[in-house]
């Protein structure tokens, strides 16, 4: 009320050859030429810019009608001055800021139901990714445990297989030793004997005259060569 009160009193009423309303009675006046009380309007003026505004309407839209109380054109979504900007919306939904806020708050509320509901489809479907993930985790865990279970086990069977064909080897190693060694025993005796042979047949050889035929059928009668003469 006091707003509007501010407004008829800041409002100009200068007129000619004309009956004007007066701003505080609303009456005709009966004079052509109405002058404006300037101190009056100055007064109005300052008192207006130190009343504060409503909650939630304190910022101003248009600096040259700091007073006014805003519009809000729905169909450009942005508040606007009733003064300077009303006749721009002309077809355009206007309404208060208070009616604006209220009817968007509606809007945002129809669109949180869906929101709310495609939500929970989303957390659904997050789940069962997450089970499905957990479920493929499982498995590759469980597939690599077999896995090295397996491997160990031919590891193992290797290892067994490796060991016993060792055994093997060195069993029928140690059986061809047994079987040889007598037999290269008496070949190196045998062998030993025939350079000692070779040995005293060098030397009588190395005889002269009487000393080598005395010392000839000695020789002769031990030499192995005589000795495999008479094995044949």
């Amino acid at each position: 009320m006091s707003s509007n009160l501010l407004l008829q009193l800041s409002a100009p009423v200068l007129g000619q050859e004309q009956h004007q309303d007066l701003p505080v009675c609303c009456r005709k006046s009966s004079k052509e030429l109405v002058e404006v009380n300037f101190a009056l309007k100055q007064l109005s003026l300052s008192f207006s810019q130190k009343q504060p505004a409503p909650a939630g309407e304190r910022e101003r839209v248009c600096s040259s009608h700091p007073e006014q109380r805003p519009l809000f054109c729905l169909d450009e979504c942005r508040p606007l001055c009733p003064t300077c900007e009303f006749s721009l919306h002309y077809g355009h939904k206007v309404v208060s800021v208070d009616s604006a806020v209220s009817e968007l708050k509606e809007q945002l509320r129809s669109q949180l139901q869906p929101l709310t509901q495609r939500k929970e489809q989303a957390s659904v479907l997050q789940r069962q990714y997450e089970e499905i993930q957990l479920h493929a985790h499982t498995q590759v865990e469980e597939c690599e445990r077999q896995i090295k279970e397996q491997f160990e086990r031919l590891h193992r069977f290797l290892q067994q297989e490796e060991e016993s064909v060792l055994r093997a080897l060195r069993e029928e190693q140690s059986r061809q030793a047994h079987t040889i060694e007598p037999q290269l025993q008496k070949i190196r005796e045998e062998v030993s004997t025939l350079e000692q042979s070779i040995l005293t047949v060098e030397e009588q050889l190395k005889r002269q005259s009487m000393d080598f035929i005395r010392e000839y059928r000695h020789t002769l009668l031990h030499s192995p060569a005589q000795s495999l003469d008479q094995d044949c």
